[in-house]
């Protein structure tokens, strides 16, 4: 890096941006305004002393103290220490700074009920499942911060109307963003727990003015951050509703890309197609207001649904792509007391880390055990930073995790891990042989294992779980049933219970526990899938295409893909039925 070589030299420049990058995010995270202005007497530290060699036409920048190699001359060019403090002014932004907004329908139809199989069948409504979804998206924004993977600007807005107009509101008063963070010590912090407390005191009602949501939270919240620069930083904007859209201004009056900056992920919310159903494709014109992205992207933008596990799925895989992780697979299970499943999945020297959400039937920590097994045997349930960098944070039913290979060998990191999930109620237990990480148990605590052991996942699991919904029909069609009226996963013994004076009865059945698993992989491997979809008859062939490639260049060495093809797009049924 010496002087004469040093603008020839790759990591010259690597080590300068990366310094600047972390400059950057040390200034983003509470360091910036008049408190961290450079004062010094010294000639060219202060703020306004002007940094050679653009110091306009002075002769000598300070006596004799002139470089004693080239310049050019940039003549009457004059900037200072000032006019750096600003990256975004200099026309470039981070990736590890996102800027997300975030618009949540308040409107009436949100009353509606919805049975959720995370609320174990009892019902509860879509405003509750919609404030749920958006503490797990905060978890995960605050588990990024922590892993120090992105640095999250966002914040969120409600939309109803008012008897006097459109209501776009900040959640929390008077703060439309912020870097999402706990600590409420912090000014630039945009806490959870903020907007969880605030979220709880609002209630939903009137109508929906989806054009307005639009306009306002990208006027509010997306555009805002950094003095809006750069003017073509690519932003994020989020909306979950029920797409009824009732209130003026209309969508038709925003053009295809209106906001051509921003990539729009549209939640359609409920189910059916009546009073609080969901029109679908209204959703799909709310995504096309954004910009549009690449093909080879392959990027998700509208979602549906009508549970929290749907909820979750389009948040997480919200911020997955907003912090730059590539979906990788989605299984859910159902645990019955005492029983534990290692769900495996694979990493190679392509991945540089897996960002894994996991969404529990209960908030009863005590009764769930998380961790990580690795391919060389070790067992992880908590933050470490050797020899990965592993983050694991716990908010209500959710579990975040980050794991970072950091500088982990290739025996340590390339190769088939597992995801250790129990579900240990009180009178219950899993397996002490294949979990030492007990210390949250109590060891006089009484063991059950009548309903218990090891259920391990096969690949029909990973690609079609047995709680996941029918390959037709409703969407979680399986979840929307009453626990108690749900078809078993698996087969369990039953027990029976010996009365004094009379017939042994049975005991009832226990019920399982859902839990959805979400994988997602920062990797330079691109996988796409492609299909001729042109129109069919019953028994015609269908021509597909996989395509995987590294974008480093470097060579696959084996692959193995899963999927599945669920059709048809039209129901041929409805046909018979008009």
């Amino acid at each position: 890096m010496g002087a004469a070589m040093s603008p020839d030299d790759p990591i010259f420049w690597l080590h300068h941006c990366n310094i600047d990058r972390m400059w950057a995010m040390w200034q983003l995270d509470g360091h910036a305004g008049a408190n961290w202005f450079p004062v010094s007497a010294v000639q060219g530290h202060a703020l306004a002393d002007s940094m050679w060699p653009w110091v306009g036409n002075v002769q000598y920048f300070v006596g004799n103290q002139v470089p004693m190699f080239y310049f050019p001359d940039f003549g009457n060019v004059i900037r200072t220490n000032a006019d750096m403090l600003e990256h975004h002014a200099q026309g470039y932004a981070y990736d590890t700074e996102p800027v997300l907004g975030v618009a949540l329908d308040r409107s009436g139809s949100m009353v509606g009920a919805s049975t959720d199989p995370f609320n174990m069948g009892a019902p509860t409504t879509k405003w509750e499942l919609a404030k749920l979804g958006i503490e797990n998206l905060m978890a995960d924004c605050e588990a990024a911060y922590a892993a120090r993977e992105a640095y999250v600007i966002g914040g969120v807005q409600t939309f109803t109307t008012s008897g006097i107009g459109n209501d776009v509101s900040p959640v929390v008063v008077a703060k439309p963003y912020g870097l999402i963070r706990s600590g409420a010590n912090y000014p630039e912090a945009y806490p959870a727990a903020d907007v969880n407390t605030a979220l709880d005191a609002t209630a939903p009602g009137n109508a929906t003015p989806l054009a307005a949501a639009l306009s306002e939270t990208y006027a509010d919240v997306v555009r805002p951050p950094s003095n809006a620069l750069p003017p073509d930083d690519v932003r994020y904007l989020a909306i979950l509703t029920d797409g009824k859209e009732t209130a003026q201004p209309l969508l038709n009056t925003l053009g295809l890309n209106s906001f051509s900056d921003t990539y729009i992920f549209g939640m359609g919310f409920g189910s059916g197609t009546g009073w609080d159903g969901v029109d679908y494709a209204t959703i799909n014109t709310i995504v096309s207001k954004g910009k549009t992205p690449p093909p080879a992207l392959g990027l998700t933008q509208v979602f549906q649904g009508e549970t929290m596990g749907a909820i979750d799925k389009f948040y997480s895989s919200t911020i997955a792509h907003v912090i730059g992780y590539t979906p990788i697979m989605d299984p859910r299970f159902e645990l019955f007391p005492g029983e534990e499943v290692h769900v495996p999945f694979w990493t190679t020297s392509a991945e540089d880390g897996l960002f894994i959400t996991v969404l529990r039937g209960n908030d009863d920590l005590q009764c769930w055990h998380v961790a990580l097994m690795s391919p060389d045997g070790g067992r992880y349930h908590e933050s470490i930073s050797s020899p990965y960098f592993i983050t694991i944070r716990h908010s209500g039913r959710r579990d975040t995790i980050f794991l970072r290979r950091n500088r982990a060998p290739d025996s340590c990191w390339i190769g088939r891990w597992f995801l250790h999930l129990a579900y240990c109620p009180p009178g219950h237990t899993h397996d002490q042989e294949h979990d030492d990480s007990h210390e949250h148990r109590n060891p006089d605590q009484h063991v059950d294992t009548m309903f218990g052991g090891m259920i391990m996942p096969t690949t029909w699991d990973l690609i079609v779980p047995a709680s996941a919904p029918p390959l037709a029909g409703p969407v979680f069609s399986q979840f929307n049933v009453l626990a108690a009226k749900r078809v078993s996963s698996r087969v369990l013994p039953k027990r029976t219970l010996p009365t004094v004076g009379g017939p042994a009865v049975a005991e009832p059945f226990p019920p399982a526990m859902p839990v959805a698993v979400n994988f997602y992989a920062k990797t330079t491997l691109r996988v796409n899938l492609r299909f001729d979809g042109s129109a069919r008859s019953a028994g015609n062939a269908l021509g597909l295409e996989l395509s995987v490639k590294d974008e480093l260049g470097r060579q696959i060495a084996d692959m193995r893909a899963y999927g599945r093809v669920i059709g048809p797009t039209k129901a041929i049924a409805r046909l018979f039925s008009i």
